[in-house]
């Protein structure tokens, strides 16, 4: 086992993986579908939210700006720079989304349990 050292590192080790155990590995994170029911707490969501509009107001009143110095027109000249369009629209969209989320899932928990 002399003069192993750093030879024993560069040992080619192969391992085959069958069809079952490739289907298994890619299936280790992936999101079952009670997560989409999971629901955040009450004070939590209303901080997520209360940020949520506070950054769509920033965003409003950069897009505002944006479109009045004619920037929006401009595809050439943006490139590099943050459009506050889309992340407006993203932004928006986020929080429509988890306030949608949050009270069909306090529905169906009144409901079931």
């Amino acid at each position: 086992m002399q003069n192993l050292n750093r030879y024993y590192y560069n040992m080619p080790i192969a391992y085959r993986k069958n069809a079952h155990e490739i289907r298994m590995l890619l299936n280790v994170h992936k999101r079952g579908w009670q997560e989409g029911l999971r629901l955040t707490s009450v004070p939590e969501h209303h901080k997520l939210t209360r940020d949520s509009i506070l950054k769509i107001k920033s965003l409003a009143a950069q897009c505002e700006q944006f479109i009045t110095t004619g920037h929006d027109e401009d595809d050439i000249g943006n490139v590099g720079r943050a459009n506050p369009a889309k992340h407006l629209q993203q932004e928006a969209e986020a929080l429509l989304n988890a306030t949608l989320d949050q009270g069909i899932g306090s529905v169906i928990n009144a409901m079931v349990f």
